[in-house]
Parts: structure tokens; C-alpha cells; sequence
């Protein structure tokens, strides 16, 4: 795993009402979640297949050389409680890998307030459509 990261991939993105609830770009510290995540609720996805931690080790190598390219982890009172991420393609802002994590967070209204919190800061610092 590559001890150098991209500074340009580190992003903060905090909520203005609840400044407990923060978006926070991943990290080679977070793979291993996302995949478990992502194995979780393979269902709901396009790729259905099994990630196995090469496989995640690969993508993540991947995703920190795209511009414009970002996972989020969703932490509330410093729990990890889901992901979520966005990238700028042709046809704008997509906001992809919506993953509530840890279900103990289910129906609470985190993801959605999180959603909010993202297309925000997409708002704020983008002109394409999302």
C-alpha cells in the first residue's frame, strides 16, 4: 500500500446545524470499511461481484489519482456510519456509493442530512449540474 497520498484528495466537509456530523475523504485506513460496506450491499450496485481486498487495494490506488473523484466516510460523534462520494463527469456532479454502513444509524435521517451537506459543497465550488 502506498504510504503517499494526494494532498488534493484530503477534504473536511462539516455540517453547519450539527457540527458532529462530518463528511471526512477517505484514507488507506478506511479501505478495508469501504469494502466491507460495499460486500454488504453488493445488491444495490451495478458491480455485484465479491471485492476481495486486492481488488479494493487496486481500486483504491486508482481512485487517489482522479481529479475531482471523492469518497466521503460519514462520521457522527466519531462513529463511522456510512459512506458516499462524488466525481465530475461529462454529464456533471455524480454523487455515488450511497452506503449507510452501520445500521445501528438506520432511519435517523445521518445519510440524508449527509447528502445535503455534499450537494452544499457541490453548490458552493461547482458549476455543473448534479
Amino acid at each position: 500500500m502506498s504510504k503517499i497520498e494526494n494532498p488534493k484528495k484530503m477534504l473536511l466537509l462539516k455540517s453547519r446545524i450539527d457540527e458532529e456530523l462530518q463528511l471526512i475523504s477517505i484514507g488507506p485506513t478506511d479501505i478495508e470499511k469501504l469494502r466491507i460496506w460495499k460486500n454488504n450491499n453488493r445488491e444495490s450496485f451495478f458491480f455485484k461481484g465479491y471485492l476481495d481486498p486486492e481488488k479494493q487495494l487496486a481500486w483504491y490506488e486508482n481512485y487517489k489519482t482522479k481529479k475531482d473523484d471523492y469518497i466521503f466516510v460519514v462520521e457522527y460523534q466519531k462513529n463511522s456510519l456510512g459512506c458516499l462520494g462524488f466525481r465530475i463527469l461529462n454529464e456533471g456532479c455524480d454523487i455515488y456509493n450511497v452506503i449507510l454502513g452501520n445500521l445501528d444509524f438506520a432511519k435517523k435521517g445521518f445519510m440524508s442530512k449527509s447528502i445535503k451537506i455534499l450537494c452544499s459543497y457541490l453548490i458552493e465550488n461547482y458549476s455543473d449540474p448534479i
